[in-house]
């Protein structure tokens, strides 16, 4: 009788410990994500950035084209 006792409660203690690993590996994998997500939304931003500056640049250039042709069409 002592025996089974102590082997249901070996057993007890030995799915709860798998319980708390488990909990454990799902709340890293949750953090993993996270960090995850907030890295693909840094460099998205990053992206965004980078094309917004490239279109500032062209109308620039436009811009700057645009007045070269009329400063030759009014030397002309």
């Amino acid at each position: 009788m002592k025996e089974d006792v102590e082997e249901e409660e070996e057993e007890e203690e030995e799915e709860e410990e798998e319980e708390e690993e488990e909990e454990e590996e799902e709340e890293e994998e949750v953090e993993e994500t996270n960090e995850e997500r907030k890295i693909n939304e840094q460099e998205i931003k990053v992206i965004k950035r980078k094309e917004e500056t490239r279109g500032k640049l062209k109308r620039r250039e436009e811009g700057t084209a645009k007045v070269k042709r009329e400063c030759k069409r009014s030397v002309e």
